[in-house]
């Protein structure tokens, strides 16, 4: 295996210089779906921005029809030091609701590519999940049950929808199991209950 170039080297290690520095950047936001705190994504971009531009590099995000990506770049060079994906799915078409998720998806690739913890519930959430047995694949929710919980999210406001994505570290519904269809109906329901006793209150 050939030895990296001395830029190459260079560049690594102000990469691995830029995440230590960057360290915890702290919560500004309340997940309103989940009763936890997170990172926003203007909270983010004011804490990593100049901190990037200090060590040479640049944010580089690229939105394209069905994903959005974000790049780290070394200003120098023009190398792409890393890169993240996140899939828009094509079913999505209330334009708030599709920039919600959108916004998701440039702190879900930032965090991706900075090693940020964003979410106060991170550890939790994983906690939250069964254990698979070894070597067993998950069994996802079929086309019946993502209608079902694509139509409970239509009824809830845009900022719950992408809070929903977020709380449960998805992409698109079709990435939920089977284990875990049960409590995200009850919650569900919860929440548009929940919500709709506001909206009267407020009426």
């Amino acid at each position: 295996m050939s030895q990296p170039k001395p830029a190459d080297r260079d560049i690594l290690q102000r990469y691995a210089d830029l995440q230590v520095e960057l360290g915890t950047i702290g919560f500004d936001a309340e997940n309103p779906f989940h009763s936890s705190r997170y990172a926003s994504l203007p909270h983010i971009l004011a804490i990593i921005t100049p901190k990037v531009d200090a060590a040479s590099f640049v944010i580089q995000p690229v939105l394209a029809l069905d994903y959005l990506e974000t790049r780290l770049v070394d200003i120098e060079t023009g190398t792409i030091v890393n890169q993240a994906k996140f899939k828009i799915p094509q079913d999505i078409t209330h334009p708030q609701k599709l920039g919600s998720l959108i916004t998701y998806g440039r702190r879900y690739t930032l965090s991706t590519l900075l090693n940020l913890r964003i979410d106060e519930d991170d550890d939790g959430n994983t906690a939250s999940q069964p254990e698979p047995t070894a070597n067993a694949q998950p069994k996802f929710i079929d086309d019946d049950q993502q209608a079902t919980i694509k139509g409970l999210l239509q009824q809830l406001p845009d900022d719950v929808y992408a809070s929903f994505h977020d709380h449960y570290k998805i992409q698109h519904v079709s990435e939920l199991t089977v284990q875990q269809y049960p409590k995200v109906l009850q919650q569900l329901n919860t929440k548009i209950t929940t919500e709709a006793k506001k909206a009267e209150a407020v009426a």
